[in-house]
């Protein structure tokens, strides 16, 4: 009696047997008369016995191991642009990725207007701090983001253009709100500070007047009390004489 080689997606690895085994999940055997499976490589799965090959990874996905039953979804950040992959790309610094079992790097996105991202691999991107703004997309460095000009503000908000400040408030470098003006003080659109209102002013002017109006009248009446004094002081003396 002859012997009768094991099929392909089987093997034997003894003597004497009169059967043959099924390779198991993660393995393969293209070959008939084999004595023993193969493992699926780094890229590819199995996840049946007596596989004659294995299956390579979708799209979107990968496997770094060997003997793989599944692959696994790329994550956030990443993308497998290709079958049989065994990596995921990661996306470039300034960009991100949003979805997981992504298959392109047209999934990843530019970092919006005040946002930067200077990882690989992101899955999201990293606002710009508060007072601070960036005007620009794709941007991958801390320092795009510059401190908000005098005379408009950037909110706690992504801030990618600051607002101008308006009339009758301020804002210095690096604000975060318009501040209003103090009482009698007055600013124009764009102003990094107040100046002193016509109002304050005018409040000066007439403290001024009814300043110097009350220290004239106090003169005039010490200078007429001081005339009647000596005007009676003449008349007595005149008084006297005219006695003796």
């Amino acid at each position: 009696t002859s012997c009768t080689d094991c099929p392909p997606g089987h093997y034997n690895g003894d003597e004497g047997q009169t059967t043959c085994q099924d390779c198991g999940v993660g393995e393969y055997q293209p070959s008939p008369g084999s004595d023993k499976c193969l493992d699926c490589p780094p890229g590819s799965f199995s996840n049946s016995t007596s596989s004659k090959s294995c299956t390579l990874c979708p799209e979107g996905e990968y496997q770094s191991r060997n003997s793989s039953i599944k692959c696994v979804e790329c994550p956030e950040g990443r993308y497998a642009n290709s079958t049989g992959m065994s990596i995921c790309y990661a996306c470039e610094p300034g960009t991100f990725g949003l979805y997981s079992g992504a298959n392109s790097s047209a999934t990843c996105k530019d970092c919006p207007p005040g946002t930067y991202n200077q990882y690989y691999g992101a899955s999201t991107c990293v606002a710009c701090g508060v007072g601070e703004y960036n005007p620009y997309s794709g941007q991958s460095s801390p320092s795009s983001c510059v401190a908000c000009q005098a005379g408009y503000y950037c909110g706690t908000k992504v801030s990618a253009v600051p607002i101008e400040c308006t009339a009758g408030y301020y804002c210095p470098e690096g604000s975060t709100s318009p501040q209003q003006c103090a009482p009698f003080h007055t600013s124009s659109d764009g102003a990094s500070e107040c100046t002193l209102s016509w109002q304050f002013w005018l409040m000066v002017g007439l403290g001024s007047f009814i300043f110097f109006g009350l220290l004239l009248f106090i003169l005039l009446v010490a200078l007429k009390v001081t005339y009647t004094k000596k005007t009676e002081e003449k008349k007595a003396i005149l008084s006297s004489e005219t006695v003796y």
